[in-house]
């Protein structure tokens, strides 16, 4: 028989909290206040970064490389003890919650309220993925106006384009990408150059566009 298809497709994408770009997000002062000040890690002086070892296109080796290589360049460059933390996503939890090894701090898993307050102190997110269905951290990291450091995936350039800072699979354009971000900061913590902030800008305005609401009201203008 000659049938007749319908071959249209709706895309709809991960829903982000738009109270994220205003004052709903909530942070844990006490962390920042306590732990942070006790451990000495300085607010825009650390690299943050997600990752897991159990997904080979996460590219956890780009970040354990870059490490080996560069870390006593980023305490310099930082002039802090402390220039990365990482939450990494392991079967074996820390006894502490946290370890302290070679200078980076890594932590298992977090409350909301502490994710939240690592990226908002952080001078940048990086992002080594090969590839992502979305990239949710991505998002995250708009929502806490800092600078994002990705590779170069198509669905960045179709999600984001223009909001990230985009380097080579390469450690060394890693590292230049860093010290850029960390040589052209404001003298108000937060604040960057004009194309640094233009980037952040793009960021947040992305976020708005996949917010829960809206895609929740493509979800329902499919089912009426």
């Amino acid at each position: 028989p000659n049938l007749k298809y319908n071959t249209e497709m709706n895309l709809i994408h991960n829903g982000i909290n738009e109270l994220a770009t205003s004052s709903g997000l909530v942070y844990d002062i006490n962390f920042q206040e306590g732990f942070m000040k006790k451990n000495n890690i300085i607010p825009g002086s650390y690299f943050f970064t997600i990752l897991t070892n159990a997904e080979e296109y996460k590219n956890i080796n780009l970040i354990q490389k870059f490490l080996a290589k560069y870390t006593s360049q980023l305490c310099h460059l930082f002039k802090t003890n402390i220039p990365g933390i990482i939450i990494i996503k392991d079967n074996q939890p820390f006894p502490n919650g946290f370890k302290l090894e070679n200078n980076i701090l890594y932590f298992n898993q977090v409350s909301p309220e502490i994710l939240n307050t690592l990226y908002h102190n952080a001078l940048c997110y990086i992002n080594p993925s090969r590839y992502e269905g979305f990239g949710l951290p991505v998002f995250e990291a708009f929502q806490h106006r800092i600078p994002v450091i990705t590779l170069d995936l198509p669905i960045y350039n179709e999600l984001c384009p223009g909001a990230t800072h985009i380097i080579a699979d390469d450690i060394d354009e890693l590292y230049a990408k860093i010290s850029y971000i960390y040589g052209n900061r404001g003298n108000i913590p937060g604040t960057f150059n004009n194309n640094i902030m233009k980037k952040i800008e793009k960021g947040v305005n992305y976020v708005k566009r996949y917010s829960i609401q809206k895609q929740i009201g493509l979800i329902d203008r499919l089912l009426v």
